[in-house]
Parts: C-alpha cells; sequence; structure tokens
C-alpha cells in the first residue's frame, strides 16, 4: 500500500505515506519515501517530510550511500545529501552532471550549488572538466563557471588541476561565460590570465569590458593599478573605458582613485556616468573622505547639472558623508534645496496637485529612467523589488505624505525596508536590503536590484542605517510643475480609474532588444526573424508597462534595419503548464506588429486593434516575440494572457 501511495499523483497522498514512513523501523524508510520526487507536483509540505525523513533517518541510508547509490536516481541521492548538507554520494552526483543527467536550468543550478557548497578539491575538478568539455551547452559552462567562483569566494576551495585552462574561455573575450571566466581568474589570483583580461577591458564589447574589470580588480597588484592609471590618464582612450579604468583604481587605491576621477567628472555629460564614479567611491569605507578632499581643491568645478547628480547620489548613501555632500555642492556652485516645507506651503502644494496635476504626465515622469522610480518600485509586481509595491499607494496614503516621502524619503522609512550596511574585513562597504543568510554568507540586494554575496568570515560589521535607500534629493531634476504631475500620479494608484491595476492578466515584464551591429544586413538576409535568434552578444534589458499594461513605443530601443529602418523588439517567456491549446489577445495597430513564438512566426489578423491567437503547445517554456517598425506607426501594444491561469504564465 505505501509504495503504491508514495509514487501517486496527488501530492497529499504523498505526504501521508512520507509521513506514515517516517514512524516506522524498516530499513528502507529513506528508499521508499524518496520515490514521491519521481512524480510532477511536488509543493512545500511535502519537500519538507521528505528533507525532514532523509535527516531523521540518516543511519538508514547514510552508510550504504558511502559505497554506492541507494537509491533509483542520483536525483534522490543528491536530494539527501543536500538535506545532511554533506557531500555525501558527490561522486556519484558529479559522474551523472559529467554524463548530462541533470538537464533542467533548475536541477544544474540546485547540483552545482550543492558542490559549490561542500565540494572539495578534487570533486571541484570534476566540476572544472565539465566546464572545459568539448561541445558543452554554455549554459552549463557559465553554471559550472558560477559554482567554481562560488566554492572560491565563500570557502577558498579550488580545483586541484592546472587553473591556466581557464584562459580557454577568456580567449573567446565576449559573452556570459567569458564574464564568470573573468570574475574567476581574478579570484584565483591567476597572473597568467592578466593578457586577455586587459585585451578584453580595451576590447569593443562593452559587457566584456565590465567583466574584465572585475577580473582585473580581484587580480590586483602593483601591474593592474600601473594598467588602470595608464588608461584613465590616456584622453585618446575611449571616455567609457577611463571611466572603468577610474572605478578600478578606486576599488583598489582609495586615494589613487580620487586623483583620476575628477578630470572624469568635470567631462562627464551623463548622469549615469557620475554615479558610477561615486558608487565607486561609496563600495569603500575610505572612498568619500578621499574624492572629497580632491574636490576641495581649487580648480575642480563641475557643471551644476552632473554635481548634483553627485550629491543626490551621495546624500541617498548608506556611507554618508557630509563632506562629500559638501564638496559636490562647492564644486558645482549648488545652492542647498528646499526640502522641508512650512504648513502653508504645504496646504498650497496639496491644492494644486489637485487642480493642475495631470497623472498622465506623472506617470511619464515616474518612467524616467534618471529618476530611477521603476528600478526600485514595482506597481501590481512589475518592477523593482527594492522599495514597497506601489500599487494602492494613492488609496493608503494622504497626498501630504506623498510629497513628504518624496522630499524627505528618510524620514519615514516603511517596516521591513530599512538599508544594511555590510564592511568587510578588507573594507568594502555593501549596502542594501538583506536578501537572505546563512552560516556561510550575507546576500545583499542593492539599489539596482543586484545581489551580492559577502562571505560571513569576510564581514567586518553589519549596521541598519537611518538613510533610505531612496535617494534624498532625487525630484531635484524635476521641474515644480513636473513634481506636482508625479505626485498626481501616485495618488491615483490603486483607486477606481485608469490607474488602478486590474485582475487582466497581462504581461507587464518584458525584455527589450539594444541595437546591435549585426542587424543591419542580416535583416535583408533573414528578414525579422533575426531578432528571435540566439545571438550570444544580443542585449536584452527589462522594461515594464504602463500600469494599463501597455509597452510604450516610444521607449523601445532603436534596432537598426535597412537604411532608415528602425525596429522595436520585444519578448517574454510563456510558462506551459500542461499540454493545451492556449491562447493570448495581442492589442495595438496590428498593420505594425510581428509576433513570433520560439522564431516561428505567427500569421494572424493584420487589420484592426485587437486579435486572439491562439496556439496548441506541449508542457514547457517558449519564447514570444513582438517586432514593429518605429516610426512607420507602432504605437503602444498589450498582450494579456487568456484561459485558466493554471494553464499558461510568464515564466519567472
Amino acid at each position: 500500500l505505501l509504495e503504491k501511495a508514495v509514487e501517486d499523483p496527488n501530492p497529499q497522498v504523498r505526504l501521508w505515506a512520507v509521513s506514515v514512513l517516517a514512524q516506522l523501523p524498516w530499513p528502507d524508510t529513506v528508499t521508499l519515501a524518496l520515490r514521491a520526487l519521481e512524480k510532477e507536483g511536488v509543493d512545500k509540505y511535502l519537500d519538507f517530510a521528505l528533507w525532514s525523513i532523509c535527516r531523521e533517518h540518516a543511519s538508514r541510508w547514510l552508510p550504504v550511500a558511502q559505497e554506492r547509490n541507494p537509491f533509483r536516481h542520483t536525483w534522490q541521492l543528491f536530494f539527501a545529501g543536500q538535506a545532511l548538507k554533506q557531500p555525501v554520494g558527490i561522486s556519484h552526483v558529479l559522474k551523472s552532471l559529467a554524463e548530462g543527467e541533470f538537464e533542467t536550468e533548475a536541477q544544474l543550478d540546485e547540483v552545482i550549488s550543492w558542490i559549490a557548497n561542500v565540494g572539495e578539491g578534487n570533486h571541484l575538478e570534476v566540476l572544472f572538466t565539465v566546464a572545459l568539455s568539448d561541445g558543452a551547452p554554455k549554459s552549463r559552462q557559465m553554471r559550472a563557471l558560477r559554482g567554481l567562483r562560488d566554492a572560491a569566494r565563500l570557502r577558498k576551495q579550488r580545483p586541484t588541476g592546472r587553473l591556466g585552462r581557464l584562459n580557454r574561455f577568456l580567449e573567446k573575450g565576449n559573452g556570459l561565460v567569458f564574464a564568470e571566466a573573468a570574475a574567476l581568474a581574478g579570484m584565483w589570483k591567476l597572473e597568467e590570465a592578466r593578457e586577455p583580461l586587459e585585451k578584453a577591458f580595451l576590447g569593443p564589447e562593452a559587457v566584456s569590458s565590465a567583466a574584465a574589470l572585475e577580473g582585473l580588480r580581484a587580480l590586483g597588484g602593483a601591474r593592474t593599478k600601473q594598467f588602470f592609471s595608464a588608461i584613465a590618464r590616456n584622453v585618446g582612450t575611449d571616455f567609457a573605458k577611463r571611466l572603468r579604468a577610474v572605478v578600478g583604481q578606486t576599488r583598489l587605491d582609495a586615494k589613487a582613485g580620487a586623483e583620476l576621477a575628477v578630470s572624469l567628472l568635470q567631462g562627464a555629460r551623463r548622469a549615469e556616468d557620475v554615479q558610477v564614479v561615486v558608487d565607486a567611491f561609496l563600495a569603500n569605507k575610505n572612498g568619500p573622505s578621499a574624492l572629497a578632499e580632491v574636490l576641495e581643491r581649487p580648480g575642480s568645478t563641475m557643471k551644476p547639472s552632473m554635481a548634483l547628480v553627485g550629491l543626490n547620489h551621495a546624500g541617498s548613501s548608506a556611507n554618508k558623508s557630509e563632506a562629500l555632500i559638501e564638496a559636490f555642492r562647492k564644486a558645482g556652485s549648488l545652492k542647498p534645496m528646499k526640502l522641508k516645507l512650512s504648513s502653508a506651503e504645504m496646504e498650497a502644494m496639496m491644492l494644486r496637485v489637485a487642480a493642475e496635476g495631470s497623472a498622465a504626465r506623472g506617470e511619464q515622469a515616474y518612467r524616467r529612467a534618471g529618476m530611477q522610480c521603476i528600478v526600485c518600485h514595482a506597481i501590481g509586481g512589475a518592477g523593482g523589488i527594492i522599495g514597497p509595491d506601489l500599487v494602492s499607494i494613492g488609496a493608503s496614503a494622504p497626498v501630504d505624505y506623498l510629497i513628504e516621502s518624496m522630499l524627505e524619503p528618510s524620514k519615514k522609512i516603511k517596516e521591513g525596508y530599512h538599508t544594511a550596511v555590510v564592511t568587510t574585513r578588507e573594507g568594502d562597504v555593501v549596502a542594501g536590503a538583506i536578501a537572505r543568510q546563512d552560516d556561510t554568507e550575507i546576500v545583499v540586494r542593492d539599489a539596482k536590484g543586484m545581489e551580492i554575496r559577502v562571505p560571513k568570515k569576510e564581514v567586518a560589521t553589519t549596521s541598519v542605517s537611518p538613510v533610505s535607500l531612496m535617494p534624498m534629493g532625487l525630484t531635484a531634476q524635476l521641474r515644480e510643475d513636473e513634481f506636482v504631475d508625479l505626485i498626481r500620479f501616485l495618488s491615483e494608484l490603486g483607486k477606481e480609474g485608469p490607474y488602478k491595476t486590474t485582475a487582466q492578466r497581462f504581461v507587464r515584464t518584458w525584455e527589450v532588444l539594444q541595437p546591435h551591429g549585426r542587424t543591419r544586413d542580416a535583416i535583408g538576409h533573414y528578414g525579422k526573424k533575426i531578432f528571435t535568434e540566439k545571438i550570444e552578444s544580443y542585449q536584452w534589458t527589462p522594461l515594464v508597462t504602463r500600469v494599463n499594461g501597455t509597452v510604450p513605443g516610444e521607449e523601445l530601443p532603436r534596432v537598426v534595419g535597412r537604411g532608415k529602418e528602425r525596429y522595436g523588439v520585444a519578448r517574454f517567456r510563456l510558462q506551459v503548464n500542461e499540454a493545451a491549446r492556449i491562447s493570448f489577445k495581442l492589442s495595438g495597430k496590428l498593420s505594425d506588429l510581428t509576433v513570433f513564438v520560439d522564431g516561428t512566426e505567427v500569421k494572424g489578423s493584420r487589420e484592426g486593434v485587437s486579435d486572439v491567437i491562439e496556439l496548441s503547445r506541449k508542457k514547457g517554456t517558449c519564447t514570444v516575440t513582438v517586432v514593429g517598425l518605429l516610426g512607420g506607426g507602432m504605437e503602444d501594444f498589450s498582450v494579456e494572457l487568456l484561459g485558466n491561469p493554471g494553464v499558461i504564465e510568464v515564466a519567472q
């Protein structure tokens, strides 16, 4: 009876069987229980029950697992080893990994993470061999290298073989595999990797250049400092590379970085460039004072607009320095901003919001890249996760609270959104929200949504900052009428009307294709299908829809086609949970839109403003890509999933 129950399709029946097995004295309780993993639908309750029986009955299976796999499948042995947090049966697991038994991305991530956390040098050598295998998929190479990086960072463990084999990945000089290899080369202090890293730093690929920066920074040493200094001082070098060199030098030596930084801050034309430089100094406990000292010198003047960016960025940091704030104010000849309103001024502002504010214009201000609202906040689950979701802020918060929160974000910080500050023994400062932590590491999610893993043994101090991650003075870049519009938009969120997130299942988070050199010529040969190809150097960046679910056509990057043609390209991943006929509704100017599913064009209506697309799909994931000609009529569009929510959903 129990053998049948533990393999029942219903997870509740399997949970009952595992619970009964946990009470029995049989020697094979765990091997029977883990058969429950062979059926689909393992919920958190069943997962916990299986994890518990593996630990509580360890004496019944552990001695056998030291010699052979007592389970039907290697995946079950891996689960049991994970439960004990021990390298039990790791040789069997590694053999299966090398033979490609673990196929899904989720399985690969779990197995490689486990090996990184418990494996010794000989085990990591096998993992390194998996990455080096001829014909290995790039996704598997990337995950294997990431696991080796985690082992090096968290436990100082390395493969036992020759580490210089890593150069095989560095000599290609681009892609995600290169990025993982570059970071790993730095952690291994692999001096023979210096030449390919320097070459990639100076190369044409921005992503690879940034990855090489991290590798060189971790490699460190006098030669690295000399290289960064020479690049930063060479006015004939591309500005972006000089900027990266300053960042690298600053992370190694804040005072040396400050001497190089001022000339670049003076020449900066984009807010992002100033923010990158300031971030580098804020990431070092001695950085703010070093930069402030140089900015205070005569002749260190900056454009007021760029100095304001630096001031706001420094003012919102958990590693806040009044000296640096004052130095930016002096460098840009800035007058102190008025951030506090009197009672009369607050009343007048509230009346103006009600009488003159435009929620439509306010949403445009909210979506500006420089404001960074979308980076930190979500609306109805679409957007950042650093700050609270604003889906109903207008229905729950009075207007004066919204005004005050925008002007003085640190005055009232919502519970659970305080800034944690982690300082390492080497002086690096990591600030953000604690995403998770365990016995070995602390994972911090910074203001950009990036997760930074810090080994606990490298932590010097942790503290909670009274400074909000939301930049003080962020609204200084807005005109007063734009500020009024922004508050009006926020005040409408959640109220009945066009700014209430509806129950309609719009695709709210998309990826958009950035301009790429390949498209101009290739579109003439292969048509729009080129936008669906898996080209590793394609750069896809996130784009969140408006509150009403539409993708703004004017915000799509202009991808070059033939002649003066410029295309907008957006995609999302669709999860199909069971084989079925699925459907979704495309709304927009259909004559200007082309839809692809996994590279195959969908033949739908080319007239009107909406069309329901129906497809027969097997269980799994697929990519839906929407292509339109910008400037030729491509307007806002949306995709709404139809049918049973349990059948299709947007893949995470």
